[in-house]
């Protein structure tokens, strides 16, 4: 028999960065609430080794600690420039407990399903354990659900096709001869792996990209940023500022072309690079061959466009995510563009209880703007359950009005949005709660 437990004020789905965070400003704000995380710790996708992690043995950040902490929880100081999962994970941990969060906490907690109405959602776990909640916060990341596109001739392959969210570490690769299709950076880190593992190596890459290393003169690619060059950088015209990074990268590593990539289509700002060096060194010597888009496989070979064919035993397809909601009912929210339509990527347009936290893509930063983004829901239901008149004016602005968004370089999904105008207008709307 299910149980239902009484109205609570808040739930929250995931603890991520996003829920993490969510979690602790609620407290602050004396929000009453209870999480559910379907792992077995805080962390999210970052617990290597949990059914809910998906990241893989060899993964680091890819911003640096610097630009990637909580502004007022910094990470340890004996942490190096980009810290790996292992220490991302127990950076997480220390967070739970320092804002003593645990005991809101459920793991191990599968949400199956969430429904109702405004004021009264029934959100219900595997076994069956219903929990009604007047808000409910959805944390459950946007790298959750894989784009797998379906490869003509698979069901005749003679190898494996598995996607990256399935890739652990380098055993998987061993002696084989490897395709990997996406030029992302999950591809780059995949392909850098197989350098070292496999037989052969070979990444098919349809798109062109701006490749930059993790360190420029010795320090984090993006400490330079806050350097005086990069403040002086930061006051020029976007196509000036788009030029000289480009100058600069061709100084450092070359263009794309000179390692047989595409040429990108795109400005340097329009879309963000992919963070990683070692892919150029292994093409260079010859650990990785870039490929045209793939065709088709055929029995044991993959088959490109250019005519061009090669074995393969493993292909991986390093083709990301797309954003999923599966407990809740599709009619519940109105979806444009692969992603529902929200009010500053939070808020449904009717404002009807549900809140989504870290369903954002950023142009720069990190977790301090999902910081941002838990503060604004923070002080948004905190104001709402004083007195609901005291969140009408904001309720009331134009649902549309999101100066800060971006287009999707993707064409996938409406999550983009640019950090340097999103969170000086978050933050002003926050100030006038």
């Amino acid at each position: 028999m299910a149980l239902t437990k009484a109205i609570k004020v808040g739930g929250i789905i995931g603890l991520g960065v996003s829920g993490l965070a969510v979690a602790r400003r609620l407290k602050e704000a004396g929000v009453d609430f209870i999480a559910f995380e379907a792992g077995d710790g805080p962390g999210g996708l970052w617990r290597y080794g949990c059914e809910a992690g998906n990241v893989y043995r060899s993964a680091h950040l890819i911003s640096s600690r610097q630009a990637t902490e909580f502004e007022d929880f910094p990470m340890p100081e004996d942490y190096p420039a980009f810290p790996s999962h292992w220490q991302v994970k127990a950076y997480m941990e220390a967070f739970a407990e320092t804002f003593a969060l645990a005991p809101h906490y459920r793991y191990n907690t599968r949400v199956v399903s969430v429904s109702g109405r405004p004021g009264n959602w029934q959100v219900t776990l595997a076994g069956g354990e219903t929990h009604s909640f007047a808000h409910v916060i959805i944390a459950n990341g946007h790298h959750r659900d894989p784009v797998r596109p379906a490869l003509p001739g698979e069901d005749r392959f003679a190898g494996v096709v598995i996607h990256s969210s399935q890739y652990r570490d380098g055993a998987q690769l061993d002696d084989k001869r490897v395709l990997i299709i996406g030029s992302g950076n999950s591809g780059c880190d995949i392909a850098v792996d197989s350098a070292f593992h496999a037989r052969s190596t070979e990444w098919s890459v349809r798109t062109g990209n701006y490749f930059v290393p993790k360190f420029v003169g010795g320090a984090p690619h993006d400490a330079t940023r806050k350097s005086k060059a990069g403040r002086i950088a930061g006051l020029l015209p976007p196509a000036l500022r788009a030029w000289l990074k480009m100058r600069v990268l061709r100084l450092i590593i070359g263009t794309p072309e000179q390692y047989g990539l595409p040429r990108p289509a795109h400005r340097i700002d329009e879309r963000p690079p992919v963070v990683n060096s070692n892919v150029l060194y292994h093409i260079g010597h010859g650990d990785v061959r870039v490929r045209p888009p793939l065709e088709r496989l055929d029995g044991a070979d993959a088959v490109y466009t250019d005519g061009s064919r090669s074995p393969a035993d493993l292909v991986i397809l390093a083709t990301g995510y797309k954003v999923s909601v599966p407990f809740l009912d599709e009619g519940v929210l109105a979806w444009e563009g692969g992603s529902p339509r929200l009010r500053l990527n939070i808020f449904p347009h009717d404002y009807n209880g549900l809140l989504f936290a870290g369903l954002i893509e950023l142009s720069g930063g990190a977790w301090r703007v999902r910081d941002v983004q838990a503060r604004l829901i923070a002080r948004y239901l905190a104001a709402k359950l004083d007195d609901p008149q005291r969140v009408s004016w904001f309720e009331a602005m134009d649902p549309e009005a999101n100066p800060a968004a971006t287009p999707d370089p993707t064409g996938q999904q409406e999550i983009y949005v640019d950090v340097k105008r999103y969170t000086p207008y978050v933050n002003a709307l926050i100030a006038r709660f």
